[in-house]
């Protein structure tokens, strides 16, 4: 697993109200894989998760994601470790992600 360096610099002015972070989970031949961003935030976000569904044309099949997002204020207010709550993972597996435009 690769480790990556978090350095931490100052947010541009039009996005300093906050930081952010936000982990996609999925799962990939039977492991489960977490891709985790943080940045500089132009407005405030209470936790927050939802879960969208992805085809895969060429292997015939579809992935489940999970996104979950959060803003903070604070120096390095989001260099705790991101998480999917459980509680959340059980709302979702049933929920109906369909949207009607």
């Amino acid at each position: 697993m690769l480790d990556a360096s978090r350095k931490s610099w100052p947010c541009p002015e039009y996005a300093n109200t906050g930081c952010f972070t936000s982990i996609s989970r999925h799962e990939e031949n039977g492991k489960q894989i977490d891709d985790v961003i943080r940045g500089c935030s132009t407005f405030l976000q209470e936790y927050y998760c939802s879960t969208s569904t992805s085809r895969n044309p060429s292997q015939d099949y579809d992935m489940e994601y999970t996104t979950c997002k959060e803003a903070c204020t604070g120096v390095n207010c989001n260099d705790g470790e991101a998480v999917i709550g459980p509680e959340l993972e059980i709302v979702f597996r049933n929920f109906d992600p369909t949207l009607d435009f």
